[in-house]
């Protein structure tokens, strides 16, 4: 995989190909740290190679600190990962409970197989496919970002809070 710095969030328009964890990992830092406003996940379990990186939580706790308006919501399918070790994202969510919010989708959209992330309804990534890392990821598409931010609204609308997580606010 190519160096990610020299890809812009807004500008970039080359389509990239993913193969890798680290493929996905690079990317999706890259696109969070370039975030200004919101960045959505949809993905089966947080996937710790991907998400749980000491970069990454740092991108998204200077994304959801940046201003009052500023959004992470995270749709995971199933939590019994996270739930048998620490994550990052889950620690920060707990602590900037007002920015970041974590929902489990409802039982109607359980089946679906894709994952995916979009920055500021602009770049995204995703795996067609959620449990391989074969995806592709765009830092300028706006078309297709907007497609899947129809998506994971519609899924976050009948979405709720995760019971297992929020046990661990406890």
């Amino acid at each position: 995989m190519e160096d990610q710095q020299q890809h812009r969030l807004g500008k970039s328009q080359q389509l990239l190909t993913m193969s890798s964890s680290a493929d996905n990992r690079d990317i999706a830092l890259a696109l969070a740290n370039q975030a200004q406003k919101s960045l959505c996940i949809l993905t089966r379990d947080l996937e710790h190679a991907v998400y749980n990186t000491p970069e990454f939580a740092a991108a998204i706790a200077q994304l959801a600190t940046r201003h009052r308006y500023s959004m992470v919501r995270i749709l995971m399918h199933d939590a019994t990962a996270v739930l048998r070790r620490t994550h990052r994202l889950v620690d920060l969510s707990q602590r900037l409970s007002s920015s970041i919010h974590i929902r489990q989708p409802h039982e109607e959209h359980r089946g679906f197989t894709q994952a995916f992330l979009v920055a500021d309804d602009t770049g995204y990534l995703r795996r067609v496919i959620a449990s391989r890392y074969e995806g592709t990821a765009s830092f300028n598409a706006p078309a297709e970002a907007r497609e899947l931010m129809q998506l994971f609204d519609r899924i976050w609308e009948k979405s709720a809070p995760d019971l297992e997580l929020r046990r661990l606010h406890l």
